[in-house]
C-alpha cells in the first residue's frame, strides 16, 4: 500500500485495489494476493462507508441501502475499486473503475442509464457521443472505461486526498493498456471540477459539450465528462506517473488469482504495449535510485 498525503490531517492513510474476477484482468501487478475472505471483507465495508457517506449527503435515502447499510451497484464485482484506508484500515474514501470489453454495446454502459441520457432531449445526442467514442477507442485499440462511485470521508475532503485519488484513476487507466474513460462526475463534491483540471473535458456530440444535468436518483447536478488516460494535463504528467509506479507496489486484493493462459489477448496486448510504453522510464528511475 502507499501513503496518500493530505494537507492539514495528520492521521496516515493508504491506498488498496480491489481487483474484479480474473478473466477479466490483465495481471501486470507483481503483488497479486488471492484472499476471498478480505476482499469481501473489503468490498462489504466499502458499500458501506459509501452508503454512509451518499446517505449523509443526501446523495441517497437510507431506503436505498441494504439491510446492513450497503449502497451496492451490479457492477461492484466486476469493477476494479481504489480504496483509502485509515490507520485503523478503515474505508475513508473509494471510486470504481470498470474497464468494458472492447464489443461492449451502448445499453451496457452505466452512463447509458443515467438522467441525461433517458432525456428526450438528449438521450440520442449522449447515445451518439459514446457511439463515437467506442469506435474511436476501438480503432485506436484502447479500452473503454467507466470511473464512478466516488466517496471521501468528510475530514478528508478540501485536502490533497481527493486530488490524490483522481491521479490514481489515470494511472490505473493506464496501467491497464490505457483507455478512454467516461465519468458521470458531481458538481457538488467537487469531483467533475478535479477531473477538468487533470485533463478531462465534458462528453461531446456535434462539437458541442453535453450539458450539466440534474440527477434525480442521487439527487445533484451531474455531468458526463470524458478522459484520455494517455493524455492527463501536462502540469499533471509527474504526478500521474509518480501515483503509477507507486500502485505497482501496491498488493492487489482478488478472489481468484489467473491462470495466464486465462488473460483475455487483446487486453493483455494492451498491457504489454503499455509496459513497454513506460519501461524506459522505470527503468532510467531505477538507475538513479
Amino acid at each position: 500500500m502507499i501513503p496518500v498525503p493530505a494537507t492539514g490531517v495528520s492521521c496516515r492513510r493508504e491506498f488498496v485495489l480491489l481487483a474484479p474476477p480474473a478473466s477479466e484482468t490483465p495481471w501486470s501487478f507483481p503483488q497479486v494476493i488471492e484472499d476471498r475472505t478480505r476482499y469481501a471483507a473489503l468490498l462489504a465495508q466499502m458499500q458501506r462507508f459509501r452508503g454512509a457517506t451518499y446517505v449523509q449527503d443526501g446523495a441517497v435515502e437510507a431506503s436505498q441501502l441494504t439491510r446492513d447499510g450497503r449502497h451496492r451497484l451490479d457492477t461492484d464485482r466486476s469493477s476494479w475499486h481504489l480504496l483509502v484506508l485509515d490507520q485503523h484500515s478503515s474505508v475513508v474514501g473509494c471510486m470504481r473503475y470498470l474497464l468494458h470489453p472492447s464489443h461492449v454495446a451502448y445499453s451496457r454502459l452505466g452512463f447509458a442509464h443515467s438522467a441525461i441520457a433517458q432525456s428526450d432531449v438528449w438521450g440520442q445526442k449522449v447515445r451518439s457521443a459514446a457511439e463515437t467514442q467506442l469506435i474511436q477507442s476501438h480503432r485506436e485499440g484502447l479500452g473503454f472505461g467507466e470511473a464512478g462511485g466516488w466517496a471521501l470521508a468528510e475530514q478528508l475532503r478540501g485536502t490533497t486526498a481527493a486530488l490524490q485519488m483522481v491521479l490514481a484513476t489515470y494511472s490505473l487507466a493506464q496501467l491497464l493498456g490505457d483507455a478512454f474513460v467516461i465519468s458521470t462526475a458531481t458538481l457538488r463534491n467537487g469531483s467533475a471540477t478535479i477531473l477538468r483540471r487533470i485533463g478531462g473535458r465534458g462528453l461531446s456530440a456535434s462539437d458541442a459539450e453535453l450539458p450539466v444535468y440534474y440527477d434525480p436518483l442521487y439527487k445533484c447536478e451531474m455531468q458526463l465528462l470524458r478522459f484520455d488516460s494517455r493524455c492527463p494535463n501536462p502540469k499533471y504528467e509527474e504526478r500521474v506517473e509518480a501515483v503509477r509506479n507507486q500502485l505497482l507496489t501496491v498488493p492487489v486484493i482478488c478472489n481468484r488469482r489467473p491462470a495466464t493462459d486465462a488473460l483475455p489477448m487483446l487486453v493483455a496486448a494492451r498491457a504489454a504495449a503499455v509496459n513497454r510504453r513506460f519501461s524506459s522510464g522505470l527503468q532510467a528511475a531505477a538507475a538513479v535510485a
